[in-house]
């Protein structure tokens, strides 16, 4: 009896505050990242992005071209939007290289990651885009406000 008293403190001491402690929070995905000149392009109509019109497209808001988006040049395409009119359309996501980090409009579809603009991707890798060409990012999704729309 003493020695099943002494197995089931210990168990109590050990196991018992660690199923109290709070849950460390999920880590974001990780994923692919690169860069495309034509979304530094402030003229580019947003007819030649999945994010055009339609219902949840950028044009019946009322911005025409991706100069006319507050968050540019921080635009780009992502893996959450699946294609036209995606309700995904005009979603801000948090990306996180390092200790840097910036806010991405999304207004087009890529098959995999995010690829944005040469200046955002600059500014995420402190001027690397160039010389990396490629490389991954966390994701988080945040509030559409943080790209300021």
């Amino acid at each position: 009896m003493l020695f099943f008293n002494a197995i089931l403190a210990a168990f109590v001491f050990i196991f018992v505050p660690a199923l109290a402690a709070p849950q460390s929070p999920g880590h974001p995905p990780v994923l692919d990242l690169t860069y495309s000149g034509q979304y530094d392009n402030a003229k580019l109509s947003l007819t030649g992005v999945a994010c055009s019109n339609g219902p949840n497209g950028l044009l019946t808001k009322g911005y025409k071209t991706l100069g006319d988006l507050k968050n540019f040049p921080y635009v780009g395409a992502a893996q959450y939007i699946e294609g036209w009119n995606s309700a995904n359309c005009g979603s801000c996501y948090k990306l996180i290289w390092g200790a840097n980090s910036i806010y991405v409009l999304g207004v087009d579809h890529v098959a995999n990651g995010f690829v944005i603009s040469k200046a955002a991707l600059d500014k995420l890798t402190g001027g690397q885009a160039v010389q990396l060409g490629k490389t991954d990012a966390a994701v988080i999704g945040v509030p559409s406000s943080y790209c300021q729309i």
